[in-house]
């Protein structure tokens, strides 16, 4: 036979497959097989079903912003980044928005969003700088 080195190697597994030893081999086989199973399958369960993140200071997402947000579009959990708006503002702009009736977007400019209860001048100025509003950008700058 052209392979008959491969019979003189010692064998991990026992050459009779009713002996103890094979029966212990092949438990052991899949009990290890089962554990990284389950394993695998309890990491990707708390990766897929983390909870949101807590917000609990508003705006303390504002460095998550990019380049701004459209309060006419921005749903509420995205409205929570901005500075001095929490789950309660950002429930109220979207509320506001939504029951808007007349003709043109809720917030053309960001001085509009005055008109939401518990958001006033100072509120507006520190807004301003991340906010995306229908006329396009809306100033940037600091304080003229």
């Amino acid at each position: 036979m052209a392979l008959s080195w491969l019979d003189d190697l010692p064998r991990p597994w026992p050459t009779k497959p009713d002996s103890a030893r094979a029966r212990f081999i092949l438990a052991a086989g899949v009990t290890t097989a089962l554990l990284v199973i389950f394993a695998c399958g309890a990491a990707l369960r708390s990766v897929n079903h983390r909870p949101l993140p807590h917000v609990s200071a508003p705006g303390e997402r504002s460095a998550e912003l990019l380049n701004g947000l459209d309060p006419n579009v921005a749903p509420w959990w995205e409205l929570t980044a901005l500075p001095r708006v929490g789950p309660s503002r950002a429930r109220a702009i979207v509320a506001f928005r939504e029951t808007w009736t007349e003709e043109g977007p809720a917030f053309p400019t960001a001085d509009s969003l005055e008109r939401v209860h518990g958001i006033g001048p100072k509120t507006v100025a520190r807004l301003r700088p991340q906010l995306i509003l229908p006329a396009g950008v809306e100033h940037r700058g600091g304080d003229d």
